[in-house]
């Protein structure tokens, strides 16, 4: 995981890579936990709100939450911090923390006055949350669209699940030294279910996630088990380290895909996650990478800015008529069922 995000950090900022998620105004969005001086408290690179690809970017990948895969964590331990009435910001009170929270069934989220997470307990550690990235189950939980219901138990609940920070307080057991870096695996298994008993974590029966059934990091603190947080290389820094869990999902989608060298791939959506998808497959040694979008024009101008060139606008016709004169007109032949 370090390597990967060495060279994912490498490839990102030698193309600049604050600049080229700044120009994709439709691709993302970096929520900081800064002080609310201004309305700037969410500071926008990009945001993504195009239902189409939210959830389905990208080949083989069914979890938009990337929560695939062993995650050896400890039982998880609710945390649940006192619920504080809502209310709005104003600019006379000296630099309030902020904390994005729902409370309820149905549409909107609540603003509140920042309050410190619980202390650690054993196996856990408390984190200053540095950057959080929206992502579209967020504005999901936002909208109150249909399949959120599996929140209602849990609420309230602090939102947010992309996100990195430091260490600033540890629980018994824990060997992550304060100060250190991380950036955090949302998905948190039970360890003692059928499935995670015969190792397949993945599909524990329990599981929760941090920021939509556990409170997350959209706040200044967060109290989170140990075992879910991923100390960063020294040269990657918390604002790239928040992309960790949608850079593992087009991880993930390359890997069940089995992308090799030669292949052709197509990404549906080019939106944070078909970034990663693209980076990744051309990674695995991927011959030609086709991206597709509707009327995408920031979104494709940055995937242009990572090099790649073969863009599909389904607003412009039917795919399977621009695949084949993309093909053709590499002097190609194309058989779509």
């Amino acid at each position: 995981v370090q390597e990967t995000l060495g060279v994912m950090a490498k490839r990102l900022l030698d193309r600049r890579r604050i600049k080229a998620l700044e120009d994709v105004s439709n691709a993302s969005m970096t929520w900081r936990a800064l002080p609310a001086r201004t309305e700037g408290s969410i500071q926008t690179t990009a945001m993504d709100l195009d239902e189409g690809f939210d959830r389905s970017e990208g080949v083989a990948i069914s979890d938009h939450d990337g929560e695939k895969g062993p995650c050896p964590t400890p039982p998880f331990v609710p945390i649940r911090p006192p619920v504080h009435p809502a209310r709005t910001p104003t600019r006379t009170e000296p630099n309030p923390m902020l904390t994005l929270r729902k409370t309820k069934p149905g549409f909107g989220l609540d603003l509140f006055d920042g309050t410190e997470a619980a202390d650690p307990g054993p196996g856990q550690v408390r984190l200053r949350v540095e950057n959080a990235g929206i992502c579209g189950s967020d504005v999901h939980a936002y909208e109150w669209t249909d399949g959120y219901g599996f929140m209602v138990p849990h609420l309230p609940v602090t939102m947010g699940h992309e996100f990195a920070g430091r260490v600033i307080a540890k629980g018994a057991g824990v060997e992550l030294a304060e100060g250190t870096a991380v950036t955090v695996m949302p998905g948190i298994q039970c360890g003692v279910c059928a499935n995670c008993a015969r190792g397949d974590q993945r599909n524990c029966m329990n599981r929760q996630t941090i920021g939509l059934t556990l409170p997350g990091g959209f706040a200044r603190h967060v109290t989170i088990p140990a075992g879910n947080c991923i100390p960063l290389p020294s040269n990657v820094d918390t604002e790239l380290g928040a992309l960790t869990e949608p850079l593992g999902v087009g991880c993930e989608a390359v890997l069940t895909a089995e992308v090799g060298l030669g292949d052709t791939v197509l990404v549906m959506g080019p939106g944070t996650i078909g970034q990663a998808i693209a980076l990744f497959a051309r990674a695995a040694g991927a011959q030609r990478v086709l991206i597709v979008g509707r009327a995408d024009g920031p979104r494709f101008d940055g995937m242009r800015a990572l090099g790649f060139n073969d863009i599909l606008d389904v607003a412009e016709g039917a795919l399977s008529d621009l695949v084949r004169e993309l093909v053709k007109s590499a002097g190609g032949d194309v058989e779509l069922a």
